[in-house]
């Protein structure tokens, strides 16, 4: 499979962290533009990378990758402002990534369509 393609699925994930963190947080113009850029930028490159991959395959990675990003920022928040973290949750993401990591890993490759 093409590893540039998998490149452009973890960026697009790192994108979806930044629209996802503007969603919640930008007040200002700027804020909402550069939410509405990353947006555009990782759907679009998200499309680019469903040419290359199988769309399992794609879709998967880009969630898994996403929530386990998310969910780590989370934490790091959390603990920043003096929180208490939930192993569980730690957990979960860790048996998240595993599973991404497997998925990536997985022998039986499939032909584009």
């Amino acid at each position: 499979m093409n590893k540039f393609a998998f490149f452009l699925v973890g960026f697009c994930a790192c994108l979806e962290c930044g629209w996802a963190y503007g969603l919640k947080h930008a007040d200002t113009p700027l804020g909402w533009a550069l939410t509405i850029l990353c947006v555009v930028a990782c759907f679009f490159l998200l499309m680019q990378a469903f040419k290359l991959l199988p769309a399992s395959i794609c879709y998967t990675l880009f969630v898994g990758i996403g929530t386990a990003l998310i969910v780590i920022a989370e934490i790091a928040h959390t603990l920043f402002n003096g929180g208490e973290v939930n192993f569980l949750r730690i957990f979960f993401v860790t048996l998240l990534v595993t599973g991404v990591i497997g998925l990536k890993n997985s022998k039986s490759e499939q032909k584009n369509g």
